[in-house]
């Protein structure tokens, strides 16, 4: 009981003492003046916010790839002979990178060939066939004509004519079958010849050659395997140009186009900012991303490769923000702020909100108005409440 007694009297006390405090504190005694803030020990460099017309820009992300990436494949059946290149060699147009076991692609020629041989000489004994033919149907048909004078005369017979008009008839149709024969056998000639032509094509894919200039990223085959018409041998890509295929949202496809510039950076390159051009926008999206695929076409650069993580930068619609210099924000565990001042030069700590840097700017979303003066660079030491010189 006694404790709780002394309690409350020392809470008495203290209200007392407070209450005198702040009695003496409304008073203001003959002869004193209110403070006035400290002055900055040294000029500070001031703007006037303003409010400007602003691009902003959309940073997509993306991946370099090569402009041609080809898969080389086999057009015949038989065991690989020799690999002659590896992952990552630079291989020029028309160098041998395989070549495969051509006996069997030899034989199928060599067959071919003797086909044509023998068309030919079928083609030749049509022909002669034809001549004889021709000869035979000529003679009949002279002959038929002479009887046919004499038979208006009465000076032959009906028999003998009918004999002689049998044989024109039949030398005529003669003629017609050797000349279908060399037809045919014309027909079998361009048949034998064109199965040369195909078994000579398949005895050149038995030797595998890079179709360009380029590098071979993977290796699918070593000598000994067997392959079929389709299997994978190499996966080259086309050296000097590459493109960035750039995801994109479906609420920004269309800021882009075709043939527009656009700037991609490549952060490998040590933030290089290459000048890309837009070569296609495929049409179809990704149903559970609802983004698009954007194809960038990139500058011959050193040291791009295909794999690389790229970002390109795509413009906005103008609109209009307050862009600071970011010299001008504090920055404060998660806050950020500028001086402001007031009518008095008084510098008061503003927290504000920032959206999207610009170079070397940052935009003020909110905490700053237009016309309003604040620190253009922040000097240390500098504090809430005190009165700065402007710098001219």
């Amino acid at each position: 009981m006694g404790n709780i007694v002394r309690f409350f009297v020392s809470i008495s006390f203290v209200l007392a003492m407070g209450a005198g405090l702040a009695s003496c504190k409304d008073k203001i005694e003959p002869g004193t003046t209110q403070k006035e803030p400290p002055l900055f020990g040294e000029p500070v460099v001031v703007e006037t916010a303003r409010e400007v017309q602003w691009r902003p820009v959309y940073k997509a992300v993306g991946t370099v790839k090569a402009g041609i990436t080809s898969t080389l494949g086999a057009k015949l059946l038989g065991s690989v002979n020799e690999v002659r290149v590896r992952e990552g060699d630079l291989v020029g147009q028309g160098q041998v990178l395989a070549t495969i076991d051509p006996r069997e692609v030899e034989a199928a020629l060599e067959r071919a060939k003797a086909s044509l041989a023998q068309a030919r000489k079928a083609l030749e004994a049509a022909l002669s066939g034809e001549q004889e033919a021709k000869a035979s149907e000529s003679l009949a048909h002279a002959t038929y004509r002479r009887y046919l004078e004499l038979k208006k005369a009465d000076s032959v017979s009906d028999q003998e004519f009918d004999q002689v008009k049998a044989r024109y008839l039949t030398a005529k149709a003669a003629l017609k079958r050797a000349q279908a024969m060399v037809a045919a056998a014309r027909a079998r000639v361009r048949e034998a010849g064109a199965a040369v032509s195909a078994a000579q094509v398949r005895r050149e894919d038995a030797v595998v050659e890079a179709p360009f200039d380029g590098v071979v990223t993977v290796k699918h085959v070593d000598p000994g395997d067997l392959v079929v018409p389709g299997s994978p041998l190499f996966t080259l890509q086309a050296s000097g140009r590459f493109r960035a295929d750039i995801l994109l949202p479906e609420s920004k496809v269309r800021h882009v186009r075709e043939g527009q510039e656009v700037a991609v950076e490549v952060p490998a390159l040590r933030g290089a900012r290459l000048k890309g051009k837009v070569l296609s926008l495929v049409p179809a999206g990704d149903a559970r991303s609802r983004s698009f695929v954007v194809k960038v076409d990139l500058p011959v650069t050193k040291g791009l490769k295909s794999g690389m993580f790229a970002t390109a930068l795509i413009p906005l619609e103008p609109r209009p923000a307050i862009l600071i210099p970011s010299s001008a924000i504090l920055y404060s565990g998660q806050l950020a702020g500028v001086f402001v001042l007031d009518s008095h030069r008084v510098v008061h700590f503003r927290v504000v909100r920032l959206g999207r840097q610009v170079e070397d700017k940052m935009e003020v979303i909110s905490g700053l108005k237009k016309g309003e003066i604040y620190v253009k660079q922040m000097p240390p030491g500098l504090r809430d409440g005190v009165r700065v010189e402007v710098a001219s």
